[in-house]
């Protein structure tokens, strides 16, 4: 169980300002500030162990906290739209143009979010494509990464139009990933794949 945040901070730091302008545009502003880069081990297990993926709280003992999209906005500060963010399992090319245009960087299926990253890291340009990117590495390094340890490309096939991004439900998405990956979760303590940064903040 490990704190991924480090990959997102890297990213970040490396953005040009039409870059850092698009996030702004995205609704996505706060994770420029965002700082945390570690979680202690044995906090993050206690986190994981306490939360009830059914009930959505957090068990700290003496009370109970309880996980809402609008918490999650007021912690991570990103957008809660009312569009629901559609999913599909491993959207594969055909599917649709924003799929299509976001697997066509890569020469290989195996691809990796520290790749996103590099060619975030390598172009000062924004558009269409640099949102993708930057969705895929938020989407990953906070929300959900996959078992084979790649990246989360689910939620790609629900965006129709740029301008729908900051009028969609991204803390409802992070909820259902921290839902998700809990009930994946064999509790093993480097296996918990979800949004631990989310439970400590």
């Amino acid at each position: 169980m490990k704190c991924k945040s480090s990959g997102l901070l890297d990213a970040i730091s490396s953005l040009s300002d039409e870059q850092k302008k698009a996030v702004k545009e995205m609704g996505f502003e706060a994770l420029l500030s965002l700082k945390i880069n570690f979680v202690p081990t044995m906090l993050a297990y206690w986190l994981v162990m306490n939360y009830d993926e059914d009930r959505q709280e957090i068990n700290t003992g003496n009370h109970r906290i309880k996980i809402t999209s609008k918490l999650v906005e007021e912690c991570l500060g990103i957008p809660r739209g009312k569009i629901t963010v559609l999913e599909k399992n491993k959207p594969r090319k055909g599917v649709g143009e924003r799929v299509d245009e976001f697997k066509n960087q890569f020469d290989t299926t195996k691809i990796s979010v520290i790749k996103v990253i590099d060619l975030i890291k390598e172009s000062s340009q924004a558009g269409k494509l640099f949102n993708t990117n930057f969705l895929v590495v938020v989407n990953t390094l906070l929300g959900e990464t996959t078992q084979s340890t790649t990246f989360n490309q689910r939620f790609i096939i629900g965006i129709e139009k740029d301008s729908e991004i900051p009028n969609m439900n991204w803390c409802g998405y992070m909820l259902e990933c921290l839902r998700r990956s809990k009930k994946k979760w064999k509790g093993g303590i480097d296996q918990f794949i979800g949004p631990i940064i989310l439970l400590a903040v």
